[in-house]
């Protein structure tokens, strides 16, 4: 007669799963953690013969009838290219051993790959005044930690450009680059890509974001509030674009020598401005006269303009003291050709609007006011010449002898004359000449 023997209740193991601490959970390398954890349905023990990829656990703990088992990876842990190991052995309190279990229920699997570089610490800032901001000629400069020596890979970019020095102090790195004419100003922040391997020519992987927060935009536009910003702004070649963010008090009359975009918000400037280079454009801005030139007389003006193309002011005013000799825009140094193109600008208790002593001199005005008490605007060239002067409006103020609108020269023909006459506003019951032809420039 066979007897049958009763060994108890096996201990049921579920929820089984493995996973690494590594960024990569699915990925294990030297110093990483795997921890394999299960749930069983009642109280158990590790045997002898449970494994983690041919090791026992370095720890074996439990919360409940939830368990979790660790394993350091070391040299020992081959790099197979395949999922690592691991057998559940664990019995019960009546000596009772569970089943073998070697997979996981949730299909998790950790697989042993060789260590590369840990890269921390990830920094960028600018050497601007501002580190978040870059001018074209700043530096922008690009820190990191690496858990071990390391060296730069080919596709280690700073926006898009390798850097122009890679250097370290121990694990520390930093690299750097030189804002030029290739970075675009786009309005976003810099990327950069850190690529780099180790000694073993294992690679980091690519990291793209800094570790704390830290950004750099590449910029053009500079705003400033002070004489002290204005004039750093203006000696900058790299700044395009100056907003004020304040009336600028200017201790003395200020050459603009290079191409430039100045918003003025409302804002004004104490003192003249000297236009020394091509494509100068100002917006909504006031100008104060100020004494500049000594021809004879002292005159004041607001804007002296060079010998250059492409001067603009729009949506301003420029204004000046009763009875002074001022102008508000002339080309008193101009021995060659400039432009000057005038829009929306209020021309305020000048005694000159625009006044040119250059023949080749160009002058467009459109929708502006013109307050004066000698000339509103003054040609010495021809308007023959491309000078488009239209919708504006014109208006002599009490006391002066003589006080015209537009002044030309005799040479200019009746027709040219007929058409600026027909295309402006000449408040004439104040006005003795609206367009005054002239024998000889004053």
């Amino acid at each position: 007669m066979t007897v049958a023997v009763v060994t108890g209740k096996q201990p049921i193991i579920s929820a089984i799963n493995v996973s690494s601490n590594n960024e990569d959970s699915t990925k294990a390398m030297n110093g990483d953690i795997i921890t394999l954890t299960f749930t069983s349905d009642e109280p158990v023990t590790k045997l002898s013969n449970f494994k983690i990829n041919g090791s026992n656990p370095d720890t074996f703990t439990n919360e409940g009838m939830v368990y979790s088992a660790t394993h350091l990876v070391d040299s020992g842990d081959a790099i197979s290219g395949e999922p690592i190991s691991f057998q559940i052995n664990v019995k019960n309190a009546k000596n009772v051993y569970s089943p073998t279990i070697e997979t996981t229920s949730d299909a998790s699997a950790v697989t042993i790959i060789a260590k590369y570089p840990i890269i921390s610490a990830v920094h960028v800032s600018s050497n601007n005044a501002d580190p978040t901001k870059a001018l074209r000629g700043d530096i922008i400069t690009l820190t990191f930690t690496s858990d071990e020596p390391v060296t730069k890979l080919s596709n280690f970019k700073i926006n898009g450009s390798n850097p122009d020095t890679f250097t370290n102090v121990c694990l520390v790195y930093t690299a750097t680059h030189l804002v030029d004419s290739g970075d675009a100003v786009s309005g976003e922040p810099i990327s950069f890509q850190i690529n780099v391997k180790n000694a073993n020519n294992i690679y980091s992987k690519t990291i793209e974001t800094s570790s704390d927060e830290s950004s750099v935009t590449v910029i053009d536009t500079l705003h400033v509030s002070n004489e002290a910003q204005f004039l750093a702004a203006v000696a900058n070649i790299n700044v395009a674009h100056i907003v004020l963010d304040n009336n600028i008090m200017l201790s003395a009359n200020t050459s603009i020598s290079h191409t430039v975009t100045i918003d003025g918000q409302g804002f004004y400037f104490s003192k003249a401005l000297l236009i020394d280079a091509a494509n100068v454009e100002i917006d909504d801005v006031t100008i104060m006269t100020s004494f500049f030139y000594n021809d004879g007389g002292d005159w004041y003006f607001a804007v002296m303009v060079g010998d250059y193309a492409g001067f603009k002011l729009t949506n301003s005013t420029i204004t000046g003291v009763a009875y002074q000799d001022a102008v508000g825009i002339s080309d008193k140094t101009s021995n060659t050709i400039s432009t000057i193109t005038v829009e929306n600008v209020d021309f305020s208790t000048l005694w000159v609007g625009i006044l040119t002593d250059s023949m080749t001199t160009v002058v467009n005005v459109k929708d502006s006011s013109f307050d004066t008490f000698k000339h509103g605007i003054y040609l010495a060239g021809d308007p023959v010449m491309p000078n488009m002067i239209t919708g504006n409006s014109f208006t002599g103020l009490v006391g002066t002898n003589y006080p015209d609108a537009i002044s030309v020269s005799s040479t200019t023909l009746q027709t040219v004359i007929d058409a600026m006459r027909a295309s402006n506003n000449f408040n004439e019951i104040v006005y003795p000449a609206d367009i005054r032809v002239r024998d000889v420039v004053e």
